[in-house]
């Protein structure tokens, strides 16, 4: 059996005056994403499907977030 999972990654660094920190280590995250699914029986990621963001999360506390999602293929394993 296959499906799909959405997940959403949540980054939270530096400050809202100055957010590079937390855009660097997002943009780090979203970029490993396609390095997740493997041939290993233990992973039951076996592709991702989609990646969206990062986007800047406005709101009202002292560090940054920014916020990525995506949608992962994943594989039922037999038990």
């Amino acid at each position: 059996h296959t499906g799909d999972a959405s997940i959403g990654l949540t980054v939270l660094a530096g400050s809202k005056e100055n957010p590079r920190d937390a855009k660097r280590l997002a943009a780090i995250v979203y970029a490993l994403l396609p390095t997740v699914p493997s041939p290993d029986p233990q992973n039951p990621v076996s592709a991702v499907m989609t990646r969206n963001g990062p986007f800047l999360v406005p709101e009202d506390q002292p560090r940054a977030r920014v916020y990525t999602t995506a949608t992962l293929r994943v594989v039922a394993r037999e038990t």
